[in-house]
């Protein structure tokens, strides 16, 4: 591997046989994603900035793959972990991943990502160091191209001028008192936009979720700032 923050294949070998490889590097599906959806809502140079720190600072592990005769030995973890301390020293702060089966999203849980559960939209919006909103809402859909469901933040974002922060809509919360664990109150009127601290600890922080304009291309849609 060289140093450049470019598409990047990882293998795991045990006594010199190849049990498990997984794929890294820049965001590109969501760069994609990005670009199909706010070119002419955006303004041209705001969306050029943005795809340039898509590029540089958001990387994505597309995909982790392990023999079957090796799984279970946390062989796809140490690759995952792997995969984000690679991208953090590759200068990004933040990774996605879309989980495919219910392993999977153990597995992005075990190297403490977040990873979204339901009917939930993953959604994106520029902020200031302030994290004073800078744009619209981007919202995508579970089922749709360039939604992913995990998600981390690798590095705190400290000194940046402004960044993307990632969260979910709807905002959805623990109901206390019924015994069952998996009872959940989902809140139409909030995103809840999720951080880590330096010891990779994540919080939810709840903010109200704008109107909803309209719908755009690759099932995307923009949002107002307005509430």
């Amino acid at each position: 591997m060289d140093d450049r923050f470019g598409p990047t294949l990882v293998g795991a070998f045990l006594d010199d046989r190849l049990v498990g490889v997984a794929l890294v590097g820049p965001a590109q599906e969501y760069s994609a994603a990005l670009a199909a959806t706010c070119r002419g809502v955006w303004p041209s140079r705001l969306l050029d900035d943005a795809l340039y720190l898509v590029g540089t600072e958001i990387a994505e592990t597309p995909g982790i793959a392990v023999v079957p005769d090796h799984r279970a030995e946390g062989i796809g973890l140490r690759l995952k972990r792997y995969c984000d301390l690679w991208a953090a020293q590759h200068g990004a702060y933040l990774m996605f991943s879309r989980p495919t089966n219910k392993a999977a999203c153990r597995l992005n849980e075990k190297a403490g990502h977040k990873v979204l559960e339901g009917d939930v939209s993953f959604v994106t919006q520029i902020v200031d160091a302030q994290d004073r909103p800078l744009t619209g809402v981007v919202r995508i859909d579970p089922a749709c191209d360039g939604s992913f469901q995990a998600f981390r933040q690798l590095t705190v974002a400290d000194g940046l001028m402004w960044r993307f922060r990632v969260g979910q809509y709807p905002a959805v919360s623990q109901v206390d008192g019924t015994g069952d664990d998996h009872a959940v109150r989902i809140d139409p009127g909030h995103i809840a936009w999720y951080e880590w601290d330096r010891s990779g600890l994540v919080r939810s922080v709840l903010a109200p979720a704008p109107r909803l304009e309209h719908d755009v291309s690759m099932g995307l849609r923009r949002v107002s700032m307005e509430s």
